[in-house]
């Protein structure tokens, strides 16, 4: 992964048709003439004590969901929470629950099973506001299938498939929401990681379908059509050579007020997405990294890419900030990069690195770096599940309950809200169910 110098740009620029793919037939790519750069590499130097939630926050819903026995969920298993206009879905794996704005149970959209109308371990969801269909992915890296209902009555409304029998459509789960569906501006994302199972698929990482379920673009990233045939080589390969597989983990996608951004594991590059599968660069990131692209996307990691590469491993956007979660050595980033002036500080947390010998590779456990709520006061923010206006975060009990004694000695924006929150805090209980904040953007 190295810096991608000025003087290349207008080379790459040239060169954007290659970027993806259209199943077959290629389409121009649209370029984009505003190239800012962020400066990883000083950010992670510029450290702060705190980055506050008021810099991006216009009002914040706090919603505590209804616990009953037909409500009460496990909230280790939530994969996807969907704002809607009326109410909020929460996929938990094997039940999608749907409360409305106060938080009181509606009821449950279709049921887990093998039957043809139940879906079997979601990881993903979708929301149409125009027609209320809900859709959640099923079985994605068997039989592929996308099942509909309807949101009013949960019932089971049709289905379509997204792929063959066995494509691998499965992506990580980055300290968020599952990653392989979403759903937006009427098409169908499913995005997935690499490397592959089997050697006759095609390396895409994401790819739209239109409401007819015709395939707009697969789409995939530069440095993995640099290193296409290699990675072909390698798919299905045996676990002595799984050392060489390509790991790239699925795109970070991130979507706000009409931008959509992708981010591949180990670019230098923050690329725009249109939803005809238009891709072109935004922001460079000058991360310093000098280990090859192999070395950066081996599977069994070595201790030289976590001590010398940047990596980022997510992405938001807000009216007038970028924020980047940054990893190196034992530590991870919450960088913040001023739209205007380009001044860009960071908050961090410590973590450790650690050594398998499963495949002899280091990995990283760290927690993700989180805002401090100066708008409502409460424990530390940081969106699991976001929307183009909206960050979703969620509490267990346990954690409004500890952070009473904070939450009345914040000095915060919102004092309405303070209270709405301490009161909460003096009237749940250990086994409830969480509680949802929902930040609506500047």
């Amino acid at each position: 992964m190295k810096i991608i110098h000025v003087t290349k740009i207008l080379s790459l620029i040239t060169l954007t048709v290659t970027l993806f793919f259209s199943c077959g037939k290629k389409e121009k790519q649209a370029t984009n003439i505003d190239l800012s750069t962020i400066d990883m590499v000083s950010g992670i130097k510029n450290l702060e004590e705190h980055l506050l939630l008021s810099n991006v926050a216009a009002d914040i819903e706090i919603i505590p969901l209804e616990t009953s026995d037909n409500s009460l969920f496990n909230y280790e298993d939530i994969t996807n929470i969907i704002s809607t206009p009326s109410g909020v879905l929460v996929g938990v794996g094997k039940r999608i629950l749907h409360f409305d704005k106060q938080g009181k149970y509606i009821g449950d959209i279709g049921k887990f099973g093998n039957g043809p109308q139940d879906f079997y371990y979601t990881r993903g969801l979708g929301y149409n506001e125009i027609t209320k269909e809900v859709y959640v992915p099923s079985n994605f890296g068997t039989t592929n299938e996308l099942k509909t209902y309807h949101l009013d009555n949960g019932i089971f409304l049709g289905k379509r498939k997204m792929a063959e029998d066995g494509v691998s459509l499965i992506a990580n789960k980055n300290a968020g929401e599952a990653r392989e569906y979403c759903f937006i501006d009427g098409n169908h994302i499913v995005r997935r990681k690499l490397p592959l199972s089997n050697p006759m698929e095609e390396p895409w990482q994401i790819m739209i379908k239109d409401a007819q379920n015709q395939t707009v673009a697969c789409i995939y990233d530069p440095v993995s059509l640099k290193n296409l045939e290699a990675i072909k080589g390698m798919s299905g390969a045996s676990i002595i050579q799984a050392g060489t597989f390509w790991g790239s983990e699925a795109p970070i996608l991130n979507r706000y007020n009409g931008n959509y951004s992708v981010v591949f594991e180990g670019n230098d590059t923050i690329y725009q997405l249109t939803c005809k599968g238009e891709l072109s660069m935004r922001f460079l990131m000058n991360s310093g990294n000098k280990l090859s692209d192999k070395e950066i996307h081996r599977l069994d990691k070595t201790s030289q890419y976590f001590n010398q590469c940047l990596i980022v491993k997510d992405f938001l956007e807000a009216r007038s900030y970028l924020y980047l979660v940054v990893e190196n050595e034992e530590y991870a980033y919450l960088l913040q990069f001023d739209k205007e002036t380009g001044h860009i500080e960071s908050i961090r947390n410590k973590g450790e690195l650690k050594h398998s010998n499963l495949m002899n590779a280091h990995y990283r456990v760290v927690s993700v770096p989180e805002f401090t709520n100066d708008f409502c006061g409460g424990p530390t923010f940081f969106p699991f599940f976001h929307n183009e206006h909206e960050w979703i975060d969620f509490y267990t009990p346990e954690e409004i309950i500890e952070s009473i004694g904070q939450i009345k000695q914040q000095k915060v924006l919102r004092d309405d809200k303070n209270e709405q929150l301490l009161q909460l805090a003096q009237t749940m209980k250990v086994d409830d169910n969480p509680v949802l904040f929902i930040l609506k953007l500047k």
